[in-house]
């Protein structure tokens, strides 16, 4: 196996849990030719491929050259130690 996915999908969207590639065979574009062979796929059953993207330049700039655009999303937690959750409040939406 060179490379794998496993995407989940509802009646409306495709979601992209895992994607990876033997690092053996990193360069062989495995994964950019099973990813487009399963949004091609999807498309025959949903509106919609989410591909759960990352914050890693990296990754993002792969989905990205598939169309993917980043969508902001929210992340709400509870923590047992206040000054944790201060300065969680403090930093959110803050990239460094």
């Amino acid at each position: 196996i060179v490379a794998g996915a496993y995407i989940v999908r509802d009646n409306h969207t495709a979601y992209n849990l895992m994607l990876g590639t033997d690092p053996n065979h990193r360069h062989s574009r495995a994964a950019e030719i099973l990813l487009w062979d399963v949004i091609q796929e999807m498309s025959q059953y949903v509106d919609r491929f989410d591909f759960e993207g990352s914050m890693i330049e990296g990754v993002s700039q792969f989905f990205k050259a598939f169309g993917g655009k980043q969508q902001p999303y929210s992340v709400i937690s509870k923590s047992k130690n206040k000054w944790i959750g201060i300065a969680a409040r403090l930093f959110a939406g803050k990239n460094f």
